[in-house]
């Protein structure tokens, strides 16, 4: 059955969106999906039928400029791989991740073909995770919603005073002297840990 088109004025705020101000989303509530500004009028006309315009959108999630829009999304997600609380409206469903790296699927299958491609040989094992999909089309992507508590917080300042601790201390033994094979490991072993740590 053909879907009627509602008009609505730019003075209308019955707009089926919900605004995230602290991932500065705007989200499609009928499809529990973010919706890049720039797409947002062309998605409620062809899902929706409802025709509107950048201003009367922009009223409705009370925002005086547009949210996230399709040429910020990607480095959104590159950014956003592990998020704290989840986005506003979009579900939170079970998921599965890797545990040498921040790949997350819905199937537990996805994650065994991944460390079979990327790594193959190495010690990678599959985490059951929370998950979410902030957007669709080109930008399908699960990130994982990791609840931070304050345990979790103590545990994460212990962690980075011992990388710390570690990463100085191969720097001492290098600037000492010592076998440099072994001194070379030491420092890249820290380094590499230093590294994970400051991109989670």
């Amino acid at each position: 059955m053909p879907q009627a088109n509602f008009e609505y004025d730019e003075g209308e705020t019955m707009l089926p969106l919900s605004y995230d101000p602290k991932y500065d989303i705007t989200v499609c509530i009928n499809c529990c999906i973010g919706i890049p500004f720039d797409w947002i009028e062309g998605h409620l006309k062809d899902n929706h039928g409802i025709r509107t315009t950048a201003r009367a959108i922009l009223e409705h999630i009370a925002q005086e400029v547009p949210s996230l829009d399709s040429t910020q999304v990607v480095e959104w997600l590159a950014d956003h791989l592990t998020i704290p609380i989840a986005i506003i409206q979009v579900p939170i469903i079970k998921g599965f991740g890797c545990s040498l790296c921040l790949y997350y699927s819905k199937k537990r299958q996805s994650i065994r073909n991944h460390i079979s491609t990327k790594h193959r040989g190495m010690d990678a094992t599959i985490k059951e995770v929370d998950i979410q999909r902030p957007f669709g089309g080109w930008f399908k992507k699960y990130i994982e919603v990791r609840e931070v508590t304050e345990a979790d917080m103590i545990e994460e300042e212990a962690w980075k005073d011992e990388l710390n601790r570690r990463f100085e201390n191969a720097l001492r033994i290098d600037s000492s002297g010592g076998n440099p094979e072994t001194t070379d490991m030491r420092l890249m072993n820290a380094f590499i840990a230093k590294v994970r740590y400051v991109r989670l």
